[in-house]
């Protein structure tokens, strides 16, 4: 009995995960974006310029982040001196890309949100009968689910 439960659990688990990505499948650009975003500004168009016009995008953040270098000394002798060993470690600061909510997230979202506005536009100009939802998962307190809220806002969806 338990075995059916969870086979099923995970079958309706999986069915939620197809809308999902069913949901936000990538989109071509709409004219608004078009005309609003510098296309210039996103690498990817940039490295593959056969992207541009196929791919929606919004810029959410200020890129490329900064990456910032450290040293920390290892150990020390008997004596209290440093060993002189140390280990470098090197931090990309992704939470600097966005005074609205920055992190990682936000790179992501710039295709993800765009791809739905033009969801949203296709079905305007298509007469859909119902409005398109955004979904997205993520535990309590997640922050894939604080940044898609707030970009989501500030792009009007």
């Amino acid at each position: 009995a338990g075995l059916a439960v969870l086979t099923l659990g995970g079958c309706a688990f999986r069915g939620l995960l197809e809308r999902i990505v069913a949901s936000i499948k990538m989109m071509p650009p709409t004219a608004k974006q078009l005309k609003e975003e510098a296309l210039e500004a996103n690498p990817l168009y940039r490295w593959i310029p056969a992207m541009r016009g196929k791919l929606a995008w919004r810029s959410l953040g200020k890129f490329p982040t900064p990456v910032h270098r450290f040293r920390v000394p290892l150990g020390a002798t008997a004596e209290g001196r440093s060993s002189g060993n140390e280990v470098e470690f090197w931090v990309k600061r992704e939470d600097l890309c966005s005074e609205t909510y920055g992190g990682n997230k936000v790179r992501t979202l710039q295709y993800s949100l765009a791809s739905f506005e033009a969801h949203v536009e296709k079905c305007k100009t298509n007469a859909c009968t119902s409005r398109p939802r955004l979904l997205t998962l993520g535990s309590p307190g997640s922050n894939q689910i604080i940044a898609t809220k707030l970009y989501a806002a500030s792009l009007g969806l």
